[in-house]
């Protein structure tokens, strides 16, 4: 077998012992200080956890709708009495934009329907 087939080998075996990468657990707010900067930084699979509170933009600058982009994230508040997200009538609550997702955990509130 020639060197660089050798090489080529042993990498791709390598990349396959890797697996696929784990997800990430996004933290608002002890990671991001809003929902939307957490939904922004997912890659597929990854969740969003939110701690409770009232995410509105007169409380923590959260910008609505928030957008959902990626496949497969779970935004996942504290409870429908604890975590609450407000959009104060500016625009729609989420916008879920990709497949797979869920969210739970959380009351809706002060969204517009367009």
């Amino acid at each position: 077998m020639r060197p660089y087939a050798c090489t080529l080998l042993a990498v791709l075996c390598l990349g396959a012992a890797a697996g696929p990468a784990a997800a990430t657990v996004h933290r608002v707010p002890s990671d991001h200080a809003t929902v939307g900067a957490a939904l922004a930084a997912c890659a597929p699979g990854d969740s969003v956890e939110v701690a409770p509170g009232l995410y509105a933009p007169s409380t923590n600058g959260e910008i609505f709708p928030l957008l959902v982009q990626v496949d497969g994230v779970l935004l996942r508040g504290a409870g429908a009495e604890e975590s609450v997200l407000d959009a104060e009538e500016t625009g729609r609550v989420v916008t879920w934009d990709a497949p797979g997702g869920r969210l739970s955990g959380f009351t809706l509130t002060g969204g517009r329907a367009q």
